[in-house]
């Protein structure tokens, strides 16, 4: 897939006109990666990095749980292993986790697995990106460069996981009630930082590895993806944009809400989070361009 035109949303154009680019904002390491690194980590690492992992969570314990802290008050979203440097399974993966900073974007400008199917007159689970995000988008172009170190994932795993696939997988082995347990066990662990047991331990392990863990086994260099490949593509595109390559635009409420299912007081009564405001900060990214 030789595409080289993205679409980006944000609320946050005034800063990308002030900055003279668009910044690279969204980080790869993320409470997802923790999710897999504290429950499944075999998925992205061998037995010595699971080791090394180990020690590092038992060294720096109190570490661990400030970053954790900061994401109950609604801070940010990084990765409490963020310090932590380890070694990867395949180059793929190494290659994609070496970057800090990526640009979230979609190939269309309603790019189809995110909006509203017409075939079953639905809207997609995954929508819910755009109460982040707003109508508000910049076009942009990429160079070859960029496109060499950009990279695509399917997010129908976890996008969807209270319906479909996750909803039918988890409801077999652990009956229809199994989210009341995921939040159970969710709470304990993240929030109030207790071990779980062994029956805890085994249900998240089967929840992680078939949301999260199968998203990051996805993972595809951007040259390999073929176009409609993936049911909910998303596009993880390689460092800033000046804004000589930017155009500006939105998409008018009346389609927005047709093809997202979210109005204009939908995103007025959402607003602007602590923790977007963490992907307009002005970040160093190793641009070649």
């Amino acid at each position: 897939m030789e595409k080289l035109t993205f679409y980006h949303y944000t609320r946050f154009i005034d800063e990308v006109k002030k900055h003279r680019k668009l910044l690279a904002g969204s980080y790869p390491k993320t409470s997802v990666y923790d999710f897999v690194l504290d429950f499944c980590p075999e998925i992205l690492l061998d037995k010595k990095e699971i080791q090394k992992l180990e020690k590092y969570k038992i060294k720096n314990k109190k570490l661990i749980n400030k970053y954790r802290n900061e994401w109950k008050e609604d801070k940010n979203d990084l990765s409490a292993y963020r310090n932590l440097k380890l070694i990867y399974k395949n180059k793929i993966l190494q290659d994609f986790f070496k970057n800090k900073w990526y640009i979230l974007s979609f190939s269309k400008l309603l790019e189809k697995g995110w909006i509203k199917d017409i075939k079953n007159n639905k809207y997609s689970k995954a929508s819910a990106v755009f109460l982040k995000t707003g109508n508000q988008y910049t076009k942009f172009k990429i160079t070859k460069s960029q496109f060499e170190k950009s990279f695509v994932v399917e997010q129908k795993y976890w996008k969807y996981w209270r319906v479909g696939y996750t909803n039918n997988l988890m409801s077999k082995k652990f009956g229809r009630n199994w989210w009341q347990k995921y939040l159970r066990y969710d709470k304990l662990f993240y929030n109030e930082f207790k071990e779980l047991d062994k029956k805890g331990r085994e249900f998240m392990n089967s929840f992680v590895k078939n949301t999260f863990g199968k998203c990051y086994l996805s993972i595809k260099r951007l040259r390999n993806y073929k176009e409609g490949e993936f049911e909910v593509p998303e596009f993880w595109i390689y460092g800033d944009i000046p804004i000589s390559k930017c155009k500006f635009g939105e998409v008018n409420f009346k389609l927005f809400k047709e093809k997202t299912g979210y109005s204009k007081k939908d995103l007025e009564k959402r607003g602007i989070k602590k923790c977007d405001y963490i992907e307009r900060k002005k970040q160093t990214c190793l641009n070649d361009f």
